[in-house]
C-alpha cells in the first residue's frame, strides 16, 4: 500500500513499484528474488518469481491506492542456501609500510618491518622465488643486509656483509641465466672484498665475485642477455685498463670487452638504471641528456632524443608487444609530445594518453600485459595519483589497489607474474584492497552470489573489481 499527498508523489511511488519488478535491460527473463526470515526458519530463505500481473493500475480516485500484485512461482519452494553469510571486506591496513610493500598472491602485504633507507633497484629470480632489493639502507627487517639483499618470502636474507664504501648505495641488480645476482652502484667493496661498483653474487656457492678494476668508478645500469652477456654502464672511464671501455663495458664470464666504439661521454651517460635488453640480445640504453640507444651486437644506433625538462632518461622496458618504453623527466620524445613517459614500436615514438606530470623512475610489465609506473608525479593522463605510483592498461592509466602512507616518491617498480614490489620513501600504514575467505561448508559445488550495497549514506563510491584469488579471474 502506497500513499502521497500529491498526484506527483504518488505518481513516484507507483513508478518505485514498477522498477521493483521489471525485467533488468539483459537478455532472458530475470525472475525477482525474494528472502524471507521469520518464525519457522534460523535462517533466510529464498524463492524465485515472475511477475504476473497487478501493476496495469485503473482510475486513481485518491492518494491512496493498494496494487494486487500477483507473482507466479515456477518452482514453489523456498530454499535455504546460506546466502549473505560473509561480508566481503573492501579495505584492509597493512602496517610496517616502511619504504617497501608487496602484493603477493592478490593480497598486499608487509616486508617485514621493512628498510630503514630507500629502496632503489628491485629484480626477480624467478627460478627460486628470491625478490632481491638494493638502496641506501643497511638492514632490512631487523637483519643488517648493508645495501644488498633478497626477500625469501618470509624474511631478508644478507649476502655475506652486503657492499661498503663512503655512499654505499645500490641502484641496480640484474638477474644471470644461471641465477648469479649482478649488483652495480657506488661502493667500494662486497662482503669486506675490494670490488668498485660492480660484484656478482654467486647463487650456487654464496659468495661474491668481486672487481677492483677502476678506482672511483660508479655503475648505475645492468642488462644480462639471454646469451648471458653482462652489459654495465656507468661514469667510469678505462675499465680494466682498456681506454675503448669508457661508460660501458661487456663480460662475457671471462673477460671484460668494449662495446663498440663507445657513445658516451662525461656529459652523455647513464645516471639511473635505464638500460634493458630484448630477447634478440639487442640492448637499450637511455642517457642523462635524453638520448635513446641501441647496440644490436655490432653497433650503436640511436632511436630517439627526448627534450623538455632536465631530459633524464631514468627507466627503459620492453613489453610483451617487443615495443621499448621509456620514463624519465622530458615532455617531448623525437619531436612528440610526451610528458614523462613514451613508447617505441620501431618505427614510430607515441605518447601514452596524456603522460605524467612530473618525472618517473621506474617501470615494469605484469602478466597480463598492463605497465606499472613509480616516479615523483602526481597526476597520469589526468588521473590524480597521490601515491607517486599508477598502472597503464594499453589504453588508459588506473590507480593500484593501495593506498601507500603519507606523500611518497617510488623509486622502484618489479614484477613476477601478478605479484608486484614497490619501493618507496615513506614509512607508516598502508591501505589496501581487502581480501574475504568464504568457505564452501557444504560437499557440493558452489558458486558466489554478490549483493552490493552502498552503504555510504553521504555519496556514493566506485566499485573497481571483484577477483577470483584462486583462479585469478575479475
Amino acid at each position: 500500500n502506497y500513499s502521497s499527498d500529491s498526484w506527483a508523489g504518488f505518481h513516484g511511488k507507483r513508478n518505485d513499484v514498477i522498477d521493483l519488478f521489471k525485467p533488468d535491460l539483459v537478455s532472458g527473463w530475470q525472475p525477482i528474488l525474494i528472502g524471507y526470515a521469520g518464525p519457522g526458519t534460523d535462517k533466510k530463505v529464498y524463492a524465485s518469481f515472475y511477475y504476473n500481473g497487478g501493476l496495469e493500475f485503473g482510475d486513481f480516485l485518491a492518494y491512496d491506492e493498494t496494487a494486487a500484485v500477483r507473482l507466479l512461482a515456477p518452482d514453489p519452494f523456498w530454499e535455504a542456501d546460506d546466502q549473505e553469510t560473509v561480508t566481503l571486506d573492501y579495505q584492509d591496513s597493512v602496517s610496517n609500510a616502511t619504504r617497501g610493500l608487496r602484493r603477493h598472491d592478490g593480497q598486499w602485504k608487509a616486508l617485514g618491518t621493512g628498510f630503514n633507507g630507500n629502496v632503489y633497484a628491485i629484480a626477480i629470480d624467478k627460478q627460486r622465488g628470491r625478490i632481491y632489493f638494493g638502496g641506501a639502507f643497511t638492514a632490512a627487517n631487523g637483519v643488517t643486509v648493508n645495501g644488498i639483499c633478497y626477500w625469501d618470502g618470509t624474511t631478508f636474507v644478507a649476502l655475506g656483509t652486503g657492499i661498503s664504501g663512503s655512499s654505499a648505495i645500490v641502484y641496480d641488480i640484474a638477474i644471470a641465466p644461471n641465477g648469479d645476482a649482478w649488483v652495480a652502484g657506488d661502493f667500494t667493496s662486497a662482503s669486506g672484498s675490494a670490488s668498485h661498483g660492480i660484484a656478482r653474487f654467486n647463487v650456487s656457492s654464496s659468495t661474491w665475485t668481486v672487481f677492483a678494476l677502476g678506482a672511483g668508478a660508479i655503475f648505475y645500469g645492468l642488462t644480462v642477455t639471454t646469451g648471458n652477456i653482462l652489459y654495465a654502464f656507468g661514469t667510469f672511464t678505462n675499465w680494466n685498463g682498456d681506454a675503448d671501455q669508457d661508460y660501458v663495458t661487456s663480460y662475457d664470464g671471462t673477460t671484460w670487452n668494449d662495446v663498440g666504439t663507445s657513445p658516451f661521454s662525461a656529459g652523455d651517460h647513464i645516471q639511473w638504471s635505464a638500460v634493458t635488453s630484448d630477447a634478440s640480445n639487442n640492448v637499450y640504453a637511455g642517457s642523462n641528456i635524453g638520448i635513446i640507444r641501441k647496440w644490436n651486437g655490432s653497433a650503436w644506433s640511436t632511436l630517439g632524443t627526448a627534450t623538455g625538462g632536465t631530459t633524464f632518461i631514468d627507466g627503459v622496458l620492453v613489453n610483451h608487444l617487443n615495443e621499448l618504453v621509456v620514463v624519465g623527466s622530458f615532455t617531448a620524445m623525437a619531436g612528440i609530445s610526451a610528458n614523462y613517459i613514451a613508447r617505441y614500436n620501431g618505427n614510430a615514438w607515441t605518447s601514452l594518453d596524456t603522460g605524467l606530470n612530473a618525472e618517473a623512475f621506474s617501470l615494469t610489465e605484469l602478466e597480463d600485459g598492463s605497465l606499472i609506473i613509480g616516479g615523483a608525479f602526481t597526476t597520469a593522463g589526468g588521473l590524480s595519483v597521490a601515491d607517486r605510483v599508477a598502472g597503464w592498461n594499453g589504453y588508459t592509466f588506473f590507480h593500484l589497489d593501495t593506498d601507500l602512507p603519507g606523500s611518497p616518491t617510488t623509486y622502484a617498480v618489479a614484477s613476477h607474474g601478478d605479484d608486484l614490489y614497490i619501493g618507496f620513501s615513506t614509512t607508516g600504514t598502508a591501505t589496501a584492497a581487502g581480501l574475504t575467505t568464504a568457505t564452501n561448508g557444504g560437499s557440493t559445488s558452489a558458486f558466489p552470489c554478490l549483493s552490493v550495497i552502498n552503504g555510504n549514506s553521504s555519496g556514493s563510491c566506485i566499485l573497481q573489481w571483484f577477483e577470483n584469488q584462486s583462479s585469478d579471474h575479475r
